[in-house]
């Protein structure tokens, strides 16, 4: 009742009843009672009038986009040429429906951090299925049609979930996507209580030991920190140990949040730093101290700083430049012209579409031989590079390190394309992959490694998957085997970095030893 009704004393009655009318004013029951107290017998009955869901484009582009998901389903699994793999493409369809579904009840809450996350890794997924249909056309002829087909269905499917996940942003109200809670408004109340149960520990309300076998460190260290703040003059910090002032602190910020709802967040936008100042003292303070052997002053503090670590700024804008008409933003989007990070992804954008095109129309060439498939399939692991790029700016930002990791093992990628065989790309697309790839970061060549041996693994799940699925011949070794096209050009990159591609990675990971055992391993060293 404190925490939801804040009511300083549960157990009077006229505070509890008007903390209920203050929150549950707008119900009908709350509406009668005001009304029976002023002598009214009834509560109004107000007009209902009834209005059918509105239905955007996106939600029709949407709709259309499952029907050519479900045609080409069907027409894959239909096809006799692949009736020896029957049963992996059913589970396919059911892997694809079942994540097409989880998108779509996450695109919903766009302003959500929980939500976003949640699309973006429907989005992976649906890309790894996209990337497999194509992988596996390369080595069936006779369904290259109908597979690439699938992967393209499926490509749409994800990019109109993303446009449906910035227009739920917009339309919650977050029009500008400058502060966004990076996380959720139920995570943050979580946080708030992990905050208040590791100071009651602290306080020695919590695991208190009556036999009185261990020393209290948690009692020590809050009396060093209390006489402290004493010592310092920084009495009004002193609240912030105290479970009522504790909690007074973090019910406003997260009643300020109002849920998550765009109006909630830009108002704490204006007024957590200032509200967080104190909460950032404390932990400095504590920090000063040095190092304390208190586990429970240890614990306390991390709370306070994973509870602090919520309203770190979340910048959304690039998702509402993809999702939004670009000629609405100036004006309602606050877009500046110096945003290059907008213009960045925009590129990206347009780079996929332009590439993802370029290989339909070469692929959809009567003459084509071994040599444009095996382009085809390198060209395939760009386009798919370029939207986990576009899901990294989306979700992180430009700054991350992880972009700038990504994008420099994809210019480097770019790069492997001058070697023999060699794969052309028309100027135009050669000029948009420059204008993406000029902007690199520095970033430390340990993320650019880490990141290409990231790559590397993955494509060589991947390729296991298209060759068991795939018919058992040369060429399908040749894309797919130990030395295929792409894991090639990746074990270059690697080898470029000063790594060794053929490097067994084994898992050093092990139990530790129980602490009997530690502990009469240390004995056995110091006996005479």
């Amino acid at each position: 009742m404190r925490q939801q009704l804040r009511v300083a004393d549960p157990n009077d009655p006229k505070m509890v009843a008007d903390a209920l009318l203050q929150r549950f004013g707008e119900l009908p029951r709350a509406r009668a009672i005001a009304g029976e107290a002023i002598g009214v017998p009834f509560a109004p009955v107000a007009p209902v009038t009834s209005c059918g869901a509105s239905v955007t484009a996106t939600d029709l582009d949407l709709r259309l986009a499952l029907e050519h998901v479900e045609t080409d389903l069907s027409a894959v699994l239909g096809m006799s040429v692949l009736k020896g793999v029957q049963a992996e493409l059913s589970g396919w369809a059911e892997g694809i429906r079942a994540t097409i579904r989880v998108g779509q009840d996450a695109v919903a809450m766009g302003i959500d951090s929980a939500q976003r996350d949640r699309t973006l890794a429907v989005r992976r997924t649906l890309g790894d299925y996209a990337r497999l249909a194509r992988m596996l056309s390369a080595g069936i002829p006779d369904a290259r049609g109908q597979l690439r087909g699938l992967a393209r269905s499926v490509d749409a499917v994800s990019a109109t979930l993303l446009v449906a996940l910035g227009e739920s942003m917009a339309t919650g109200g977050a029009s500008d996507g400058r502060f966004l809670l990076s996380v959720s408004f139920s995570e943050m109340q979580i946080r708030r209580e992990a905050a208040l149960s590791a100071l009651r520990n602290l306080l020695g309300g919590v695991d208190r030991n009556p036999d009185h076998e261990h020393w209290p460190h948690g009692m020590c260290a809050y009396r060093r920190l209390f006489r402290r703040l004493e010592r310092d003059g920084q009495g009004e910090l002193r609240p912030l140990l105290t479970m009522a002032g504790l909690a007074q602190v973090l019910d406003d910020l997260v009643a300020r949040a109002d849920s998550g709802a765009a109006d909630g967040l830009r108002a704490l936008s204006a007024t957590a730093a200032i509200d967080l100042g104190r909460v950032h003292r404390l932990i400095g303070l504590v920090d000063e101290l040095g190092d304390i052997d208190a586990p429970a002053l240890a614990s306390f503090v991390e709370s306070l700083r994973l509870f602090v670590d919520g309203f770190e700024h979340v910048d959304g804008r690039c998702l509402l430049r993809i999702a939004r008409p670009l000629v609405l933003h100036y004006g309602l989007y606050e877009s500046k012209a110096s945003d290059t990070a907008d213009q960045h992804v925009v590129d990206m954008v347009m780079l996929r579409g332009r590439l993802a095109s370029h290989i339909d129309c070469m692929i959809r060439e009567p003459a084509m031989g071994i040599k444009a498939v095996r382009s085809a399939v390198m060209l395939d692991k760009l386009t798919y590079d370029l939207d986990r790029l576009i899901d990294a700016h989306v979700g992180s930002g430009q700054g991350a390190t992880r972009v700038a990791a990504r994008l420099a093992v994809l210019a480097r990628l770019h790069q492997q394309l001058g070697k023999p065989p060699p794969i052309k790309l028309p100027v135009g697309i050669e000029d948009l992959f420059k204008s993406v790839t000029k902007g690199l970061v520095q970033v430390d060549e340990a993320m650019i490694r880490a990141e290409a041996w990231q790559q590397y693994r993955a494509e060589q799940r991947i390729s296991s998957i298209a060759l068991r699925m795939a018919p058992d011949c040369l060429e399908v070794q040749e894309q797919f085997g130990e030395k295929g096209l792409v894991k090639a050009r990746i074990a270059a990159v690697l080898i470029e970095l000063g790594e060794d591609p053929d490097t067994v990675v084994q898992d050093a990971r092990a139990f530790p030893p129980h602490a009997d055992r530690s502990i009469a391993r240390i004995a056995d060293h110091f006996v005479p």
